[in-house]
């Protein structure tokens, strides 16, 4: 076992570390591209997921750099995802057990503060995020300097993502000479292609042929399913057989929707690019812990995920090419274990079927799709998960819908690079379509396309008044990707929980409203009544004061402060007095206030010489008028 991975060169420090972490020999692309890479030479390398590519530039990192103390950094490895940084990250930590490497992941959505600090007290190998690592290079530009080795893992996927120019950046910020460049990916499309010509230097092309790439302890099944039965043929399967579960689905909203629908029955969460960096780590802990039996994933946000006992693998959505569905599926069968790979498939994607078939050199088994019957059957065993306490509380009794609106996510050809923006595009919708605004939802711009949720009804007329549209010489395309069922908004009656869910949601029974304080029932609060009740108690104020400042002027006549409280409750106030009796007592405790000033003035004494007496304004003061706001 470790004489095999001692033939490829590697020091003996790696080769114990590998030992131990239980790896019996070494991978196809290991067998390629550790010598080569060892060598110093550039690498191109197509490699699916589970092929071992990150054992294969980690080991080659750590033999090639020293461990430094306190150093800069020196090898520098690009991921498209936070998820795959600390999955890269934690695999050479166990690489570099015996040779001391510091290894330290940077990504977004944590303190770049504490990144820089760690990275202050020295670093080797830095795992990053194009995005977070553009944010620390803008801040410090010299902060690459010392880079000798630059992985780009998932090369592909950071393309679709539109991290071209972030590379392109990231590069520019690295010395040429002397520098070796490895690049990996799932596919060799033109862009991919195009970004090896640019940073590689006659490099050593790599290929894990297709016969390598049959998955054998995989047993793949497809079932025709029809896109209104999805859910409820996944409940079925969910329910009759339960196993370690990822569930792949073709956008986020989808991902969202199968867990509303099913999280009340199964120990099921999602995962995708819109969710915090705390909250996709959580999730992740708690499926490897078997806390979460299934985990919903988009294609992006599971990109690389690195989980050996996952059981079962299904295809929600199929994905839009081949090499994706082979990267969805290696999740299971690892570690010599036999996974299960089910497809829903409909009528349109049979084309793809027969690509997957030529690319995986395996045929697909059809097993037949459960009838009402068999759903029925197993449903009626099917037991609701206990509730949240607070759930009872918020929930809503009464729910009276008022309008239920379907929106549809689409797509359009134009993005960031040919200037548009959320804005602009939301503009030109308003002038080309008869569309209202509130009819359109979120847009989202990437670097090509734009996409944008939109209610049902308007789709066909969006899609005619943009096709008379061109940005820049190119015409307008828009398509529909998926549909938002369910989207229903209600106005409740009673019992309508507070936006904060803080348990202040219920309407109070006795003789005050919700914050007490009002004689009949619950207050109606509307903006009359808010300005006025905004009047009042400014009105009041101000006598409050005055009334304060005239009894401590006259201990003799000292009176006990005023209280909140009704107008027409306790003694008579002094906004309730006409404004002749005001004026008459204002002008009987003018000397009191004029003196009590000009002793404050003496006992202090003045700029000039003066007291405030003496002063002609002070004299003559108005009488303040607290009858009106």
């Amino acid at each position: 076992m470790t004489s095999d991975f001692s033939k490829l060169g590697l020091k003996d420090d790696i080769v114990k570390a590998i030992d131990e972490m239980g790896w019996t020999e070494p991978t196809p692309i290991q067998i390629e591209a550790v010598p080569v890479g060892i060598g110093g030479r550039d690498i191109l390398a197509q490699a699916q997921t589970g092929t071992g590519k990150t054992g294969t530039y980690g080991s080659i990192i750590l033999d090639r750099i020293e461990a430094t103390k306190g150093g800069w950094p020196q090898a520098l490895i690009l991921t498209p995802t936070r998820e795959l940084a600390l999955q890269v990250s934690e695999e050479l930590e166990r690489l570099s057990k015996y040779t001391g490497h510091r290894i330290i992941p940077i990504y977004g959505g944590v303190s770049m503060v504490r990144q820089t600090q760690d990275m202050d007290r020295g670093v080797d190998v830095i795992v990053a995020t194009p995005g977070r690592l553009c944010d620390h290079l803008k801040s410090d530009e010299r902060l690459l300097e010392d880079i000798s080795i630059v992985i780009l893992d998932e090369s592909d996927r950071m393309l679709d993502m539109g991290f071209r120019k972030d590379l392109e950046f990231i590069l520019g910020r690295i010395p040429e000479e002397g520098r070796q460049t490895m690049l990996f990916s799932a596919t060799m499309s033109k862009d991919i292609r195009k970004l090896a010509l640019d940073c590689l230097n006659d490099p050593k092309e790599i290929c894990v042929s297709k016969d390598e790439v049959v998955l054998d302890l995989i047993d793949q099944q497809y079932m025709m399913v029809d896109k209104e039965d999805k859910v409820d043929t996944l409940r079925y399967i969910l329910a009759k057989d339960p196993k370690k579960t990822m569930v792949f689905c073709f956008t986020k909203y989808r991902v969202d929707k199968v867990v509303r629908k099913l999280k009340m029955s199964f120990k099921l969460a999602g995962i995708h690019g819109e969710y915090s960096q705390n909250r996709r780590e959580e999730t992740l802990r708690k499926f490897k812990e078997g806390a979460i039996e299934v985990l919903v994933a988009s294609d992006i946000a599971a990109r690389g995920l690195d989980i050996d006992d996952v059981e079962r693998v299904i295809n929600f959505d199929m994905p839009p090419e081949a090499e994706t569905y082979v990267h969805r599926i290696g999740r299971t069968g690892r570690a010599g274990k036999r996974g299960t790979a089910l497809s829903f498939v409909m009528r349109e994607d049979r084309k793809l079927m027969k690509e997957i078939e030529n690319l995986t050199l395996i045929p697909m088994e059809e097993i037949p799709a459960p009838t009402k019957g068999e759903m029925d059957k197993v449903f009626s065993n099917i037991t609701e998960l206990p509730r949240p306490v607070m759930a009872k509380k918020n929930s809503r009794k009464n729910d009276v819908p008022v309008k239920e609106k379907v929106f549809v996510v689409a797509e359009i050809n134009i993005g960031k690079e040919d200037g548009i923006t959320k804005s602009s595009l939301a503009q030109m919708i308003k002038d080309h379509t008869t569309v209202p605004k509130k009819s359109i939802g979120d847009i989202y711009i990437s670097d090509r396309t734009s996409t944008l949720q939109i209610e049902k009804r308007y789709l066909s007329k969006t899609e005619d008044g943009l096709s008379k549209c061109d940005v820049n010489g190119k015409s307008i395309k828009l398509w529909k990707i998926s549909e938002i069922e369910g989207l229903e908004l209600k106005h409740t009656l009673e019992d309508e929980p507070s936006p904060k869910g803080d348990g202040h949601d219920k309407v109070r029974k006795d003789d005050r409203g919700t914050h007490g304080g009002h004689r009949s029932g619950r207050r109606e609060d509307t903006r009359g009544d808010r300005m006025e009740h905004s009047r009042r108690s400014i009105r009041d104020d101000g006598d409050r004061k005055r009334d304060h400042r005239r009894s401590y002027n006259d201990d003799s006549q000292r009176r006990e402060r005023p209280r909140y409280g009704d107008r027409r409750d306790g003694p008579r106030r002094q906004s309730d007095r006409s404004y002749g009796e005001r004026r008459r007592n204002d002008d009987g405790n003018r000397d009191s206030r004029r003196s009590y000033g000009s002793q404050r003035n003496d006992s202090r004494g003045s700029r000039d010489g003066r007291s405030r007496d003496s002063n002609p304004r002070d004299r003559f003061q108005r009488p303040r008028r607290s009858g009106r706001y």
